[in-house]
C-alpha cells in the first residue's frame, strides 16, 4: 500500500480530540487550541507542511481551514471509501465559515449521500443550511433542489420554498425563478399558487441577473391577470 495512504488511513483512526466551546464558533484564533496544536496552526497558516495527524488534530478541534485542507488529502487519495471522511471534514468546513468549500462538499453529498449515517448526513445538511443563513445562495438553492426531489434529505416542499425565499427576497434572481417554478405546480400538500408565483417571477424580473429577468418578463407575460376575488392569484 502506498505510504502517503498509510499514513493518512491511521490519521483517520485515531480518536477526535475532544470537543470544546469552539464547536459551535470554529476556531479563530490559535491560542483557543491545546498547546500540541498551536504550532502545526501556525505552520499551516504560514504555508508549512503539517503532517497528516496533526492536520486532523486540527480539524477535528473545529479549525476550518485544517479541516479544508485535510478534506483535500482524503480526496486526493482517489479511494472512494474515503470519500464520506471528506465529505464529513468540508462539512466542518463549510459549518465554521469556509464557503469556497461548499461546492466540493455538495459534489461529493451528490455521491455518497445515500450511504452515509443519518447523524453524518445531519450534520451535513446543518452545514449548508448554516452557509444558506449566511445569504449564499448556492447553499440555498442546493437545498430546495435536494429538498424537493426528496435526496439525501427526504422531500420538503415548504422547507424548499422558504430557503429560496429567504435569496430571492436579497436579491438572487436566479432563486426568485426557481421559487416562481415550484410555486407553478403542486407539491404534496401544497397546491400551486399563482400569485406567489407572480410574487417571485417579479423579483427575478427586479434583480440584475439579466437571464433571470429575461425568462421572469416572459413568464409574466404568460400568466393571467390578477383576479381580485381569487386569492390565488
Amino acid at each position: 500500500m502506498r505510504p502517503d495512504l498509510l499514513l493518512l488511513l491511521a490519521a483517520l483512526a485515531l480518536p477526535p480530540v475532544p470537543a470544546t466551546a469552539q464547536d459551535v464558533t470554529g476556531i479563530t484564533r490559535t491560542d483557543q487550541l491545546p498547546w500540541d496544536l498551536r504550532r502545526h496552526r501556525k505552520n499551516m497558516i504560514a504555508g508549512a507542511n503539517v503532517p497528516t495527524r496533526d492536520l486532523r488534530g486540527l480539524a477535528d478541534a473545529g479549525d476550518s481551514l485544517a479541516a479544508f485542507n485535510f478534506a483535500k488529502e482524503i480526496e486526493a487519495m482517489g479511494d472512494p471509501a474515503l470519500l464520506p471522511d471528506a465529505l464529513h471534514y468540508y462539512s466542518i468546513a463549510v459549518h465554521h465559515g469556509r464557503d469556497f468549500a461548499l461546492p466540493r462538499l455538495l459534489r461529493l453529498l451528490k455521491i455518497t449521500g445515500k450511504d452515509l449515517s443519518p447523524g453524518r448526513l445531519a450534520n451535513v445538511r446543518l452545514a449548508i443550511e448554516r452557509a444558506a443563513r449566511r445569504g449564499d445562495a448556492r447553499a440555498a438553492r442546493a437545498l430546495s433542489r435536494m429538498l424537493t426531489a426528496g435526496t439525501p434529505f427526504g422531500p420538503d416542499p415548504v422547507a424548499a420554498r422558504e430557503w429560496l425565499q429567504t435569496v430571492a427576497a436579497a436579491g438572487d434572481g436566479a432563486a426568485a425563478l426557481d421559487l416562481a417554478l415550484l410555486w407553478m405546480r403542486p407539491a404534496p400538500g401544497l397546491p400551486a399558487d399563482t400569485a406567489k408565483a407572480r410574487a417571485a417571477l417579479e423579483l427575478a424580473a427586479a434583480s440584475d441577473n439579466l437571464s433571470a429577468r429575461a425568462t421572469a418578463e416572459n413568464l409574466l407575460r404568460q400568466l393571467p391577470a390578477p383576479n381580485p376575488e381569487d386569492p390565488s392569484q
